[in-house]
């Protein structure tokens, strides 16, 4: 299991090396095998690199190895939905990007799960610990919770006279975000910043709470990254 935080092809070059070798580890050569690909809607750009570098290391699709991709919308209850559909079909193991593994961990128990672009996996319960991780689950953390203060760290270093700031979240899509938000709202106090929790859901709520910001002058936004936010991260 990794902390460091790695470029998005690196990261899936390594699942991909743990999903070519756990839970087999005889290669390419002992015959066809099956991967579940469960694709969340912060996750489906993942695909093609994890397809390129499965072939690298032998496997390739259709030919030694059989992949099963399901797709989810934006809404909890479809990413679940998909999640009992891929374990359904059985397969050796199962690729689990960012939130899809909250969904993949609730419906198997017993087919191996390898995950990227988790924080906080120990704090919340996917793994006993970083080098024994036990259970069906291990795989690739992104961000440990401490890289929150961090992140307010930064902004204080580039606006001085910074003085508040708001974490943007959507807390259906962020089950990780108190874990950042503990690790920034202590780094706050240390830094002078008054902060507070924002809360989104909708467009509006993106827009109203990045408006009570700048009315109040001096601030800064930090956002947590989930599924609603990474949706709404371009204009």
């Amino acid at each position: 299991m990794q902390s460091n935080r790695l470029k998005r092809r690196e990261f899936i070059t390594l699942a991909s090396g743990a999903a070519a070798t756990w839970p087999w580890t005889a290669g390419a050569q002992t015959g066809s095998r099956r991967i579940g690909v469960l694709i969340a809607p912060d996750s489906p750009t993942y695909v093609p690199f994890f397809i390129e570098a499965l072939s690298k290391l032998g496997w390739t699709e259709d030919r030694n190895v059989h992949i099963d991709y399901r797709k989810s919308n934006a809404d909890l209850e479809s990413l679940r939905a998909a999640a009992a559909a891929l374990v359904a079909l059985r397969p050796d193991v199962i690729f689990a990007p960012g939130l899809s593994l909250v969904a993949a961990r609730t419906r198997t128990q017993t087919i191996p799960i390898v995950f990227t672009q988790i924080t906080a996996p120990i704090e919340r319960g996917f793994v006993a610990s970083l080098a024994r991780p036990g259970g069906n689950v291990t795989g690739f953390t992104n961000f440990e919770p401490s890289i929150g203060g961090k992140w307010l760290g930064v902004l204080k270093e580039f606006v001085p006279k910074l003085a508040r700031s708001a974490i943007m979240f959507n807390p259906e899509g962020a089950p990780h975000a108190p874990f950042l938000q503990r690790s920034i709202e202590e780094a706050s106090k240390a830094l002078g910043i008054t902060t507070i929790a924002s809360t989104v859901r909708t467009d509006d709520d993106v827009e109203n709470a990045i408006a009570s910001l700048a009315r109040q002058g001096d601030g800064a936004l930090v956002v947590i990254p989930d599924p609603f936010t990474i949706a709404h991260a371009k204009p």
